[in-house]
């Protein structure tokens, strides 16, 4: 398997995002073809997605913010690359789908949670959310809820509001029912659950298989 990526040579988060993508990818045989970069702001990512093009990877990685993952993603049809070419935009959400338009189409995204989850409690709190706030929740707003679920268990396990009783009671946090699937934490204090593989279909996100 042979990649390409491209990302955000400004945003720390992207290129973290990168760097762990690509020790990921290294580690399991995977070649990387070419990196591509862009500036917080940029509009324009033709260039770039040409010369991604030129090198005929089997997939494309984005790491970018919100903004730009949309922009890039509507552009890769704009300039023509072709369905062999995977895209594949690790933190994509509806918004940026909506944003990209056509574009979108085929694109995969990791994710931590999505509406169509079918784990325990999480088509409840859909329906909580958009009863208060008119909207339908995005990620990040599930990844809040699920994170104060973890917290009151550690409280209730820990019977106290001591500080170090409950980071201790975190710790013990293992397999724990949430909106986000079964959640641990690891020796070193990480957050372990399953993530979610999307691909966009007729505009809208389904389970990739």
């Amino acid at each position: 398997q042979k990649v390409a990526t491209i990302y955000d040579a400004i945003d720390v988060y992207a290129r973290s995002s990168n760097e762990v993508l690509k020790t990921v990818l290294e580690a399991n045989g995977v070649e990387i073809l070419t990196e591509e970069t862009f500036k917080t702001g940029d509009t324009d990512f033709s260039q770039q997605l040409r010369n991604i093009m030129a090198v005929a990877p089997d997939a494309l990685f984005i790491s970018a913010l919100s903004q730009e993952i949309a922009k890039i993603v509507a552009q890769t049809s704009e300039v023509g690359l072709p369905d062999t070419i995977r895209v594949i935009a690790p933190d994509l959400t509806m918004d940026e789908v909506r944003k990209a338009g056509d574009g979108a189409e085929g694109t995969i995204g990791f994710i931590g949670w999505s509406s169509i989850s079918d784990a325990p409690g999480n088509q409840t709190f859909i329906a909580n959310y958009r009863a208060k706030y008119g909207i339908e929740p995005e990620p990040w707003a599930a990844q809040s809820y699920a994170r104060l679920h973890v917290l009151a268990n550690a409280i209730k396990t820990a019977q106290s509001a001591d500080s170090t009783a409950i980071r201790d009671a975190l710790a013990q946090t293992k397999d724990l029912p949430t909106i986000l699937g079964d959640f641990s934490f690891n020796p070193d204090g990480d957050a372990l659950y399953d993530q979610i593989v999307l691909v966009v279909k007729d505009g809208e996100f389904q389970v990739f298989e």
